[in-house]
């Protein structure tokens, strides 16, 4: 028998795929937040979260088909450019990525009339769900700032742990750019990461808030064509912040 043998590639036999959950988180209107399908562990922590910080008037839920509702105070999808809005939003991410999930893209097909954004997450099947009180016990006053070695959001290997901590950069205005909620430890890093990626400098900054930072930016806007297309100065923030941060969290 020839030792040499390699089967086609289509008789290969094809490595299993992890399989996941799926679930859906919408918002809409102008103060509600919906969940669809995501582990009720997920929704006992958000829920303590929001009601510790009093950002929920209401709720309402559907345990027998996975659906939940949230309203919020103030109506934050209608200014959601303000600080209050972005912080809200980087609080409900860090809760849901806390509990193993993995944001898979925006949607349109199927949406509620209602609905300002919907977005797709998953978790593989066999990830276990952490005890929903653990959590909330460090998420009743902030999901951010993690230090335990057995914190959530922490994925451990036997030569790496990755802190999962979210944080948002947004541009506010044409010439006004933000840090939102940036990790405690990390936090010089990343304003620094943001002063040196604009072309042309910074003007000012300040605080705006608990873990809020605003940088007025100089020369053209950020929303101009050219060098400084969004994308452009998106893509190119994003690449300095991950190479620049992401070491503080990557610990052999």
């Amino acid at each position: 028998m020839n030792q040499d043998f390699t089967p086609r590639k289509e008789f290969l036999r094809q490595t299993s795929h992890p399989l996941n959950s799926f679930a859906l988180l919408t918002f809409s209107s102008s103060s509600l937040l919906r969940l669809y399908s995501f582990h009720p562990s997920v929704v006992t922590t958000l829920r303590r979260l929001l009601q510790h910080r009093k950002s929920a008037s209401a709720y309402r839920e559907d345990a027998l088909n996975g659906y939940c509702e949230f309203t919020l105070v103030g109506k934050p999808w209608s200014n959601a450019k303000s600080v209050r809005s972005e912080r809200l939003v980087v609080n409900i991410f860090a809760v849901i990525l806390q509990h193993g999930y993995t944001l898979l893209s925006t949607l349109d097909y199927g949406r509620e009339t209602d609905d300002r954004l919907a977005l797709a997450f998953s978790k593989p099947l066999a990830a276990m769900p952490r005890s929903s009180a653990s959590l909330s016990n460090h998420s009743s006053t902030s999901p951010f700032h993690r230090t335990s070695p057995q914190s959530p959001g922490q994925v451990s290997s036997s030569h790496t742990s990755l802190y999962v901590i979210p944080f948002a950069v947004s541009f506010a205005s044409s010439t006004t750019m933000r840090v939102i909620s940036p990790p405690l430890d990390s936090t010089p890093a990343i304003l620094q990461a943001v002063r040196g990626s604009w072309p042309r400098g910074v003007i000012s900054e300040k605080k705006v808030g608990d873990s809020a930072y605003e940088f007025k930016l100089r020369g053209y806007r950020c929303t101009s064509l050219g060098l400084a297309a969004p994308a452009s100065v998106s893509s190119k923030l994003a690449q300095f912040l991950l190479v620049r941060v992401s070491r503080r969290y990557i610990r052999g």
